[in-house]
């Protein structure tokens, strides 16, 4: 197969035009991992375009939207699909792996607190007023065991 094939070209084309920006796409989506500042300010954000109302209007659906709302509430529900996607896609990780990072962090301080607490705490001294516990003789209150019944043999 030469430069000038038909087939070449065919290949060549098939390749600038659809496989190049496909694996250009991909490459910067894997490259795109947001920190967790990232992630919390955009959690942030969305929530602020919930309490603006965005969500009413993505409910009516596209249709709806573009006929009744002005340009700028169609933009803002745009912003909220494109940071709901970032947050539910590629924070979800990262809100976990902090989580667990956090929960890392409680256990170590709860075994610290633990081996501190097996610590036996100081014998408590007796006050000197305090008079002694009266003996009791144990054969004052003993009482009496009958004798067993004889056997009869028969």
């Amino acid at each position: 197969m030469t430069v000038k094939s038909p087939k070449f070209r065919q290949i060549m084309f098939f390749w600038v035009l659809l496989v190049a920006p496909v694996s250009l796409t991909a490459h910067q989506s894997l490259a795109a991992v947001p920190t967790l500042q990232e992630c919390n300010k955009l959690d942030k954000e969305l929530e602020d375009l919930k309490s603006q109302g965005v969500v009413e209007g993505l409910e009516k659906g596209p249709d709806w939207a573009k006929s009744n709302l002005p340009a700028n509430r169609v933009n803002m529900i745009l912003r909220y699909l494109k940071v709901y996607e970032r947050v539910r896609f590629q924070c979800e990780d990262v809100f976990a792996e902090a989580e667990a990072i956090e929960m890392a962090r409680k256990a170590k301080e709860a075994a610290r607190l633990l081996a501190l607490s097996n610590i036996p705490p100081p014998p408590e001294k007796r006050p000197k007023n305090v008079p002694k516990p009266l003996k009791i003789s144990k054969k004052r209150y003993q009482v009496p065991i009958p004798p067993l019944p004889s056997r009869n043999s028969n």
